[in-house]
């Protein structure tokens, strides 16, 4: 167990940081966090400070500098992405070269 972390159970219903946030006290939810994410990445989570400001949260993509996903800006980044073929293993390439 790492930083009162509790054992790894990854949960999907998680959608914007606002909800990873004790509203009372105005800082991170330590055991919400440690049950959707690895102990490393709560320790960066936890080292960043919540923001002070009420403003509403929201989804960005960040493909597109509006910030809002269109098919256009997910093919543009899905074809602009370095991205290495299903099945490629570079070790093995490396190997057996």
């Amino acid at each position: 167990m790492i930083l009162g972390c509790p054992a790894l159970s990854m949960s999907t219903q998680w959608t914007t940081v606002n909800q990873l946030i004790d509203v009372s006290s105005g800082t991170w939810n330590k055991k919400v966090i440690c049950r959707i994410v690895d102990h490393e990445q709560a320790a960066r989570i936890f080292k960043i400070p919540p923001a002070s400001s009420r403003v509403q949260d929201m989804l960005v993509w960040r493909h597109d500098a509006t910030g809002e996903y269109s098919v256009k800006s997910g093919y543009r980044a899905l074809i602009t992405t370095d991205r290495q073929p299903i099945g490629h293993n570079s070790t093995t390439t490396y190997i057996y070269k």
